[in-house]
């Protein structure tokens, strides 16, 4: 918990802005493939973003071409989001189901699509 309260009141406040957007889309989802993360973001060079986030952080952790926050940031990152920006979460779990949905090299897209839905409380795309 004191580690969480660190995180949101020392490191996260020093984030740019896009380097925060792409960490609160990361933190709604266990390891995503890259490409997801790029459509989720819809900006161009998030997936070079996140490899250089790889090398200048210890938060974002990669395993082939899947990328993920490590769980006591992300924890923090929720925490944060929830109590910072309520109206961030459910727009977000949107845009990470659609490009679930817009992946089509990977089997689990449409169970993990439907978890972020449920989310959002959104029963549409």
């Amino acid at each position: 918990m004191i580690l969480r309260a660190l995180i949101a009141s020392e490191i996260l406040p020093r984030l740019g802005a896009d380097d925060l957007e792409v960490f609160m889309r990361l933190a709604l989802c266990d390891a995503v493939p890259v490409g997801v993360a790029e459509r989720a973001s819809g900006r161009a060079g998030t997936a070079l973003r996140l490899g250089a986030l790889v090398d200048e952080t210890a938060f974002v952790v990669a395993e082939g071409d899947t990328v993920g926050l490590v769980p006591v940031f992300r924890q923090a990152l929720v925490r944060w989001m929830t109590t910072n920006e309520p109206g961030v979460a459910a727009p977000t779990h949107v845009r990470l189901a659609q490009a679930w949905l817009d992946d089509p090299a990977t089997a689990q897209s449409t169970a993990v699509a439907v978890d972020h839905l449920l989310e959002a409380g959104q029963f549409e795309v």
